[in-house]
């Protein structure tokens, strides 16, 4: 069933309302110290499955939830015409936003990151985790778009499924490379959700993409 844009328009603030504030409550306990002993425990169950080829495959992950990466895949779908405004537009403003956001938040926050052992190299705040931030609004909104413009419904499904499992992984990489907390991986999905909310009301808005049947 199709709703009409006020109906939409009314869930998409409800919905974002909700993300912001679920984030602030938790990052005002982070700042508290009260959940210091969750991370610390989530951590310590996290690397006590350590291995040399789980560290070699999370720091390949690592690399592939960079930022740039999913920049340079959206400046290709840029450089293609026909994919420009369907494709192209939409998943670049995410992730601009994404990064955009994070980089404020970081800075707003002022939260170090873990004393933990890292893995890889890290600078900067943790909180939000920005892997996490914008990764969660670039395969959001590639997500969304497979969602209305596929036909295939085992495609959707497919790229639905996926897309989550890569995005829980990316969570479990963040935390066992030592790099971030569990309440900095939880601070970017819904970051991340808000991002991805808020590029599909703008798209809208603007008729960037139109929205169809969203279904699986």
């Amino acid at each position: 069933m199709l709703w009409g844009f006020a109906m939409k328009k009314v869930v998409f603030i409800v919905i974002s309302i909700m993300l912001l504030i679920l984030f602030m409550v938790l990052s005002i306990n982070v700042l508290n110290g009260n959940m210091d002993n969750w991370n610390n425990s989530v951590y310590e169950q996290i690397t006590s499955w350590s291995n040399p080829t789980l560290t070699n495959f999370m720091i390949i992950i690592d690399f592939v939830g960079k930022w740039y990466v999913y920049l340079a895949i959206a400046l290709l779908f840029l450089a293609i015409p026909k994919s420009r405004k369907k494709i192209g537009i939409p998943i670049t403003f995410a992730i601009v936003s994404g990064a955009g956001l994070t980089h404020v938040l970081k800075q707003s926050f002022a939260i170090s990151r873990p004393d933990f052992y890292w893995l890889v190299s890290a600078s900067g705040y943790g909180h939000p985790s920005g892997h996490i931030t914008y990764g969660t609004a670039f395969i959001g909104i590639c997500v969304f778009l497979v969602l209305i413009y596929a036909k295939n419904r085992l495609l959707k499904i497919g790229v639905f499924v996926l897309s989550i499992f890569f995005m829980l992984l990316m969570g479990f990489n963040r935390i066992y490379l030592g790099v971030h907390t569990p309440t900095d991986v939880i601070a970017g999905y819904l970051i991340g959700t808000f991002v991805v909310i808020f590029s599909i009301f703008f798209f809208q808005k603007f008729g960037i993409v139109k929205m169809r049947r969203l279904v699986l």
